[in-house]
């Protein structure tokens, strides 16, 4: 891939790297009229796009773009001091004096565990003498804000961009404002870097979405970043509602931490509620894994086997809350003495018919593993429909609607979760 943004006669040559959020390169053009970041690929301009490498497996793929450099000029460009001055970082290399046109693109790139956007700054830059340059500069996002720069927002995408702005900012505070009441603090493990980047400013996942070309991968980012959040903050509401105390886990001169790892062989946290009762609390808990060890490796029974396809099976087997009664520091020690009660929890975003037979198997599995021990409960962002409610209340859930700060499902959430543990 050539270097992502240079000169070659007349021509500028764009590299892109598109491979999701990790060892990926995206690249912007400024609109200096709407101040509205433009993707390379959407430019109103004739251009030549040539894919020149493509990953065995097909996730990576390495794009080339040739621009004429005078029709960007023309359509993109910047040429009054004063607008260059307040849209680029200036640096010494640039007379701006002697500035006849300024493009801006903006490079997002990320590095191959999931970090960034780093974001760097090209200032293609054609003197009165005719001669090109491109200075590049690394750049805060932050800073591209305050000066109004933006993305365009795609149309198939408004509506998740509009939940996302609603709900996260205020989950993330409402779960910084649970953290620092009951004194302890949230690890982000394996993979979550992004989760862990959106606790620390949740414009992040907002800006690294829209880095994302294609509107297909932006609306599944947003969607997946909700339900992340979503998923922390009921898990913390479990903390708040019994006042509970984090005794693992513990490192001596620090706050108590909950590690929210997928699937670990260690739970999240163990909690002592102001009852006294201590609980388990388990994040992405793995049925599987469990079974594994207890069965010697015979889960074929959690396994949903389609009768006409030969397709690979779905599993029904990791919700994303399991509290167990009891105190359990390790995964084995579920089948050396079985918790007296198990409480399951799945928290939706948007509740579909796929969901639904999502949760009517995680009851009939769980139940096979636990028998009668185990009490369900789906926690809803917003309100779900009544058929799927009436479905699942039939096989024993609690749906519990507008689980969010500030709304009604939040403290009922709250209600059922003393009622069965304290």
């Amino acid at each position: 891939m050539p270097w992502p943004v240079e000169v070659k006669g007349d021509k500028l040559v764009l590299g892109e790297v598109h491979s999701g959020t990790r060892g990926s390169t995206y690249l912007y053009v400024l609109n200096p009229e709407s101040r509205e970041l433009v993707h390379v690929g959407s430019i109103e301009l004739k251009y030549e796009c040539r894919l020149l490498s493509t990953s065995r497996r097909g996730r990576r793929k390495d794009y080339e773009y040739e621009v004429p450099i005078d029709d960007l000029l023309k359509k993109y460009g910047l040429k009054r001091p004063s607008d260059i001055r307040e849209v680029i970082s200036i640096d010494k290399r640039i007379d701006v004096d002697n500035v006849d046109s300024v493009v801006v693109i903006y490079e997002f790139s990320y590095s191959n565990r999931g970090y960034g956007p780093y974001v760097s700054e090209h200032a293609v830059v054609k003197y009165r003498n005719g001669e090109v340059k491109v200075y590049e500069n690394r750049v805060d996002f932050a800073k591209l804000l305050e000066r109004g720069i933006r993305y365009r927002i795609m149309l198939q995408v408004k509506q998740d961009v509009r939940k996302y702005q609603t709900y996260v900012p205020n989950m993330v505070n409402r779960v910084k404002s649970i953290e620092n009441q009951l004194g302890f603090e949230i690890y982000f493990a394996n993979h979550a870097a992004r989760l862990e980047e959106i606790f620390i400013d949740p414009r992040a996942g907002l800006i690294t979405a829209q880095t994302l070309p294609h509107w297909q991968s932006t609306q599944k980012a947003l969607r997946s970043y909700i339900r992340g959040v979503h998923e922390v903050y009921v898990a913390t509401l479990i903390a708040e509602a019994l006042k509970a105390k984090t005794i693992y886990h513990v490192i001596e001169g620090k706050k108590p931490y909950w590690n929210m790892a997928e699937a670990s062989d260690e739970p999240t946290a163990i909690l002592e509620t102001v009852c006294g009762k201590k609980i388990t609390l388990w994040y992405q808990f793995s049925l599987k894994k469990w079974f594994n060890i207890v069965r010697n490796g015979m889960y074929e029974f959690f396994t949903e086997k389609a009768k006409t396809s030969s397709r690979k099976a779905r599993q029904y087997i990791r919700p994303d809350i399991v509290v167990f009664e009891g105190e359990y520091r390790e995964r084995e020690e579920l089948s050396a003495r079985k918790p007296k009660k198990v409480i399951l929890i799945d928290s939706k975003v948007d509740l579909t018919l796929a969901d639904v037979q999502q949760l009517k198997n995680y009851a009939k599995n769980f139940g096979r593993a636990f028998g009668n021990r185990v009490v369900y409960i789906v926690a809803c962002l917003e309100n779900v429909q009544k058929s799927f409610k009436t479905l699942l209340q039939g096989v024993g859930y609690y749906v519990i609607e507008n689980v969010a700060p500030g709304k009604s499902g939040e403290m009922e959430f709250e209600e059922v979760i003393r009622k069965l543990i304290c």
